[in-house]
């Protein structure tokens, strides 16, 4: 729907906030709106207008970014073969797949900032943070988008035992994601970024390399071949984020253990690329 107007019928807040720019805004759906709250015995209120909440602007901003990710979708979205039946059903087949995702978990933090100032005492940048949102990534969102296409992840991955590591699990079991984690001492990474509207304006890696003894090796990888073979797996998904979870000798050692028993193979590998040519028999590496 264009407006809220329904919706502000049924519910008959106390309080309706809208932003600066409807101040003086005359828009009949605005009006509408108003009308709607104020007959109920409401109040419509504006903020600040130091930060625009406008969905519209968001979405408009990311559809004329310079950003080449962005731009590609664009283009893929007028292929003939990537619209319409073909897609619905080449979606549709994931459903029931069985799915082996190794690596590492990661915090991803959105921190909402006002607009950015020059700080007095030097010529740094000043944020003021809004909200903060947390997701679960790295090889956990890979594992639960799987899950929402209907698939059956089992995600493999080193975790603390600790209220975080246990909140982590419970949260990735509610979304259809069997976990199998072998115990390390160090804490689930996590990487914020900073945002002021819809642009990032800066990252901070809060990143503890991990540390395996030989011993927490040799259980991560009969975990994750123990795993793809228990389920036989339809596809392996490896997913290396430079965190010094896999050497190169141990990534090659659990892409040729696995392989014997999984459909396809594939390598998520972002941050470091120093391990590229230890995926030993991949079908396809994403290096993004």
């Amino acid at each position: 729907t264009s407006t809220a107007e329904g919706l502000l019928r049924q519910v008959e807040p106390d309080v309706y906030v809208k932003g600066k720019e409807y101040e003086t805004n005359n828009d009949p759906r605005f009006l509408a709106e108003r009308e709607a709250v104020e007959r109920a015995g409401g109040r419509v209120v504006f903020s600040s207008g130091d930060v625009v909440f406008s969905s519209t602007a968001l979405i408009a901003a990311m559809e004329h970014t310079a950003d080449p990710f962005q731009q590609r979708l664009t283009q893929l979205m007028h292929v003939a073969e990537l619209s319409g039946p073909s897609l619905y059903s080449m979606l549709a087949s994931f459903r029931g797949k069985r799915v082996v995702v190794i690596g590492e978990p990661i915090i991803d933090t959105y921190i909402l900032c006002d607009r950015p100032e020059i700080a007095s005492e030097s010529p740094v940048m000043t944020l003021r943070p809004i909200e903060a949102r947390h997701y679960d990534g790295g090889a956990a969102i890979v594992a639960r988008h799987a899950a929402a296409l209907g698939a059956k992840p089992v995600l493999v991955i080193p975790l603390p035992r600790s209220p975080e590591g246990a909140a982590m699990v419970k949260r990735l079991e509610a979304e259809g994601v069997e976990v199998r984690s072998v115990e390390t001492g160090s804490g689930v990474p996590e990487k914020q970024r900073f945002l002021v509207g819809a642009q990032k304006v800066m990252k901070l890696d809060l990143l503890e390399p991990y540390v395996l003894d030989a011993h927490q090796q040799e259980e991560f990888l009969s975990l994750g071949v123990e795993a793809a073979r228990e389920i036989n797996a339809d596809a392996t998904i490896v997913t290396d984020f430079g965190l010094g979870l896999f050497s190169g000798k141990v990534l090659s050692r659990l892409c040729r253990e696995v392989r014997a028993f999984t459909g396809v193979l594939a390598g998520d590998v972002s941050g470091k690329r120093s391990n590229l040519r230890a995926f030993v028999g991949a079908d396809l590496i994403c290096p993004s």
